[in-house]
């Protein structure tokens, strides 16, 4: 109902939308809890341990495992869980590739990449210096509880160590952020692929990555993001009108000012000429010479550009797959990413 009132009378203070929004969220929250005790209170002797983890992963919004079938190309079917594992890595890592990118571009990108970029810095910047407890902890508090990587550790083993191992965690972090060395083992990610919905089971493109990586470097990679985004934010460097990845910032405010907008265009008899993009796998093909150059524009040096720099280095995938309740995984140098 607000939001009608907004979409008709644009000048509408969003406050009391706001506060519907947030009613509904507690009301949701209140019927997933009632919805929860229910449940909880209908177990009995015969329910089955699978049928509770189903439950128990449903409700915490977990993919079902699944079988992945025969996949099919234009030139041979897969079978074997192996094989299938196999072509699975090999599309994920094909999209990701430079050959992707259109002859023209790739010229460009040849020619650019010849010019290395160096953010070596002798003067002490404030975004450089070491990390201390409170970022360590407010990184670990905002995190979900996701599944782990190759390495095993979860974000629930990290917010139970004690305050000593807390001090041990936050060292390693430092001297990774001054010796600008990144553990090779933070470049791998375990990759799950997802049936989209409708799609051909058949098709390798069909299905999305679901990409598993360390715990310890995404509570890392959190603590590097806010100060990176401070900076943003700080130095203007983000357009104004840009509102994701953006505290306090949603699709809303785009919808209502494009709204507010045509309204405008109406009552004046003008016209308003907009356009919209829908980039294809944006994020799997984006350029990243490219990432690595507009942080060098926008004047970052030091620790912080070269962690990024290192993180986008020679990634690697090992894709994952459950056959008959067997996970089958297939890795190696064919499964290595290229470089963008």
């Amino acid at each position: 109902m607000e939001l009608e009132k907004i979409q008709r009378y644009p000048t509408t203070d969003l406050i009391a939308f706001k506060r519907a929004k947030a009613l509904a969220r507690r009301i949701r929250r209140q019927c997933q809890r009632e919805s929860w005790i229910t449940y909880v209170s209908s177990i009995t002797s015969s329910t089955t341990s699978q049928q509770l983890w189903r439950k128990v992963k449903a409700a915490k919004g977990l993919y079902r495992e699944f079988n992945i079938p025969i996949l099919e190309t234009s030139t041979a079917l897969f079978s074997s869980p192996l094989d299938v594992a196999s072509l699975i890595g090999k599309t994920f890592a094909s999209v990701s590739s430079s050959d992707s990118y259109s002859p023209a571009f790739q010229a460009t990108k040849h020619r650019l990449e010849r010019t290395p970029i160096n953010f070596r810095c002798r003067q002490p910047l404030p975004y450089n210096c070491d990390f201390d407890m409170f970022e360590l902890k407010r990184a670990l508090s905002s995190a979900h509880n996701t599944s782990p990587g190759p390495d095993g550790i979860s974000y629930v083993l990290l917010r139970h160590l004690s305050e000593d191992s807390l001090v041990s965690l936050l060292y390693l972090f430092n001297r990774i952020w001054r010796e600008q060395v990144y553990p090779t083992q933070w470049q791998e990610a375990i990759v799950i692929p997802i049936l989209k919905p409708g799609k051909d089971p058949k098709n390798p493109l069909s299905y999305r990555p679901i990409a598993l990586t360390s715990c310890l470097c995404k509570t890392l990679e959190r603590m590097v993001n806010a100060r990176l985004v401070y900076q943003l934010e700080k130095n203007k460097c983000i357009p104004l009108f840009q509102s994701g990845f953006r505290k306090g910032r949603s699709t809303l405010d785009n919808i209502i000012t494009l709204e507010n907008k045509i309204r405008n265009a109406f009552v004046r008899r003008n016209h308003l000429v907009s356009i919209f993009f829908d980039i294809e796998k944006a994020y799997d093909r984006t350029w990243r010479y490219g990432i690595l150059r507009t942080l060098f524009d926008f004047g970052f040096r030091g620790n912080l550009p070269t962690f990024i720099q290192h993180f986008l280095k020679l990634r690697t995938l090992r894709a994952s797959l459950y056959v008959d309740d067997l996970q089958i995984s297939c890795e190696g140098s064919d499964m290595r990413m290229i470089e963008r």
